[in-house]
């Protein structure tokens, strides 16, 4: 994971957000929906500044189309009152995976595919498992 000198306060979008909106899952309430959507596009923007247009993970270059707000602990970790969908110490930026070249596949307008079953890394394909304590914690790396 890359280090990066992340704002030690939230934007203050996503504290009004989760304030308002306690029990609010990613998805469905927050990436998707207008006002969840608005802080979202904010949250990308103050995550790409902070970590210099870097993945957090592989410190490849962002591009338009290939990055996503990753969190570091599971998102979906309902196994206390804590929302970890809308924890500011807890969001990164990062690539879709898929980012080596000569694993691109281009699809029929030119553009090419995120991401591949055989490539992926970075914050794709990652499960349910809360791995705080058995490797070195986001704030480790940035804070």
């Amino acid at each position: 994971m890359k280090h990066c000198a992340k704002e030690p306060v939230e934007p203050q979008c996503l504290t009004a957000f989760r304030t308002a909106n306690p029990a609010a899952e990613w998805e469905r309430d927050f990436r998707g929906s207008g006002e969840g959507r608005a802080c979202y596009e904010t949250l990308r923007s103050t995550l790409r500044q902070a970590q210099t247009g870097l993945c957090a993970y592989c410190e490849m270059r962002l591009t338009p189309g290939n990055e996503q707000i990753a969190h570091f602990h599971p998102k979906s970790d309902r196994s206390s009152n804590h929302n970890w969908a809308l924890d500011w110490d807890n969001l990164w930026i990062g690539c879709l995976g898929g980012t080596r070249l000569a694993d691109r596949q281009i699809d029929s307008d030119g553009k090419p595919k995120y991401p591949l079953p055989g490539n992926r890394s970075c914050d794709e394909a990652t499960t349910d498992a809360i791995l705080d304590g058995v490797i070195l914690s986001e704030t480790k790396f940035c804070g």
